[in-house]
Protein backbone atom coordinates (compact mmCIF):
# COMPACT_ATOMS: atom_id res chain seq x y z
CA UNK A 1 0.00 0.00 0.00
CA UNK A 2 1.41 3.58 -0.71
CA UNK A 3 -0.48 6.31 1.17
CA UNK A 4 -0.06 9.74 -0.56
CA UNK A 5 -1.31 12.73 0.60
CA UNK A 6 -4.82 12.15 0.46
CA UNK A 7 -4.73 8.81 -1.39
CA UNK A 8 -4.20 5.19 -0.81
CA UNK A 9 -2.75 3.22 -3.77
CA UNK A 10 -3.47 -0.64 -3.14
CA UNK A 11 -1.79 -3.37 -5.50
CA UNK A 12 -0.17 -1.04 -8.24
CA UNK A 13 2.89 1.27 -7.42
CA UNK A 14 1.61 4.66 -9.55
CA UNK A 15 3.83 7.08 -10.86
CA UNK A 16 4.80 9.84 -8.84
CA UNK A 17 2.84 12.31 -11.64
CA UNK A 18 -0.23 10.12 -11.09
CA UNK A 19 -0.10 10.47 -7.50
CA UNK A 20 0.63 14.26 -7.53
CA UNK A 21 -2.52 14.75 -10.12
CA UNK A 22 -4.73 12.60 -8.10
CA UNK A 23 -3.73 15.18 -4.47
CA UNK A 24 -5.06 18.12 -7.08
CA UNK A 25 -8.17 16.06 -7.85
CA UNK A 26 -8.85 15.78 -4.70
CA UNK A 27 -7.47 19.36 -3.07
CA UNK A 28 -9.98 21.18 -5.82
CA UNK A 29 -13.07 18.91 -4.99
CA UNK A 30 -12.54 19.91 -1.28
CA UNK A 31 -12.39 23.28 -2.22
CA UNK A 32 -15.92 23.23 -3.56
CA UNK A 33 -16.78 21.10 -0.41
CA UNK A 34 -18.32 22.73 3.01
CA UNK A 35 -15.21 25.06 4.66
CA UNK A 36 -14.47 21.83 7.50
CA UNK A 37 -14.52 19.03 4.93
CA UNK A 38 -12.06 16.25 4.48
CA UNK A 39 -11.26 14.20 2.04
CA UNK A 40 -9.54 10.25 1.24
CA UNK A 41 -9.71 8.48 -1.40
CA UNK A 42 -8.43 5.10 -2.65
CA UNK A 43 -7.80 3.41 -6.13
CA UNK A 44 -7.47 -0.21 -5.73
CA UNK A 45 -6.32 -2.49 -8.74
CA UNK A 46 -8.55 -5.69 -9.08
CA UNK A 47 -6.98 -7.82 -11.59
CA UNK A 48 -8.02 -6.20 -15.01
CA UNK A 49 -9.30 -3.24 -13.24
CA UNK A 50 -9.13 -0.86 -11.30
CA UNK A 51 -11.99 0.51 -8.08
CA UNK A 52 -11.52 4.40 -6.66
CA UNK A 53 -13.50 5.79 -4.09
CA UNK A 54 -13.42 9.40 -2.99
CA UNK A 55 -14.82 10.68 0.40
CA UNK A 56 -15.76 13.96 1.42
CA UNK A 57 -16.44 13.87 4.92
CA UNK A 58 -17.63 17.50 6.90
CA UNK A 59 -20.18 18.38 9.92
CA UNK A 60 -23.36 18.61 7.44
CA UNK A 61 -22.58 15.01 5.96
CA UNK A 62 -20.83 13.15 3.47
CA UNK A 63 -20.46 13.35 -0.10
CA UNK A 64 -18.85 9.93 -1.99
CA UNK A 65 -18.27 7.77 -5.11
CA UNK A 66 -17.45 4.27 -5.89
CA UNK A 67 -16.52 3.75 -9.16
CA UNK A 68 -15.12 0.67 -11.24
CA UNK A 69 -13.18 0.98 -14.91
CA UNK A 70 -10.60 -0.36 -17.05
CA UNK A 71 -7.81 2.30 -15.68
CA UNK A 72 -6.97 4.40 -12.42
CA UNK A 73 -7.64 7.78 -14.40
CA UNK A 74 -10.96 6.72 -15.78
CA UNK A 75 -11.65 5.56 -12.78
CA UNK A 76 -10.77 8.38 -10.51
CA UNK A 77 -12.43 11.02 -13.30
CA UNK A 78 -15.55 9.59 -12.98
CA UNK A 79 -16.00 9.22 -9.03
CA UNK A 80 -14.49 13.02 -9.10
CA UNK A 81 -17.93 13.47 -11.54
CA UNK A 82 -20.29 11.79 -9.18
CA UNK A 83 -18.65 13.60 -6.27
CA UNK A 84 -18.97 17.36 -8.27
CA UNK A 85 -22.48 16.49 -8.47
CA UNK A 86 -23.36 15.80 -5.37
CA UNK A 87 -21.39 19.27 -4.35
CA UNK A 88 -23.38 20.82 -7.03
CA UNK A 89 -26.68 19.70 -5.39
CA UNK A 90 -25.51 20.71 -1.64
CA UNK A 91 -24.75 23.92 -3.06
CA UNK A 92 -27.90 24.54 -4.72
CA UNK A 93 -30.20 24.03 -1.72
CA UNK A 94 -27.72 25.76 0.56
CA UNK A 95 -27.59 29.25 -1.40
CA UNK A 96 -31.30 28.31 -2.97
CA UNK A 97 -33.31 32.18 -2.69
CA UNK A 98 -36.03 31.67 -0.32
CA UNK A 99 -37.50 35.21 -0.12
CA UNK A 100 -40.60 35.79 -1.84
CA UNK A 101 -40.69 38.57 -4.33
Amino acid sequence: MILSQRTQFLNFKPTDGFQLYTDALIGNLLNLAPSDATGLSMIEKRGERYSCKIEITSAIGRFEAFIEGFSARSALEEARRRIIRQLSKWRRQRFAFTGSA
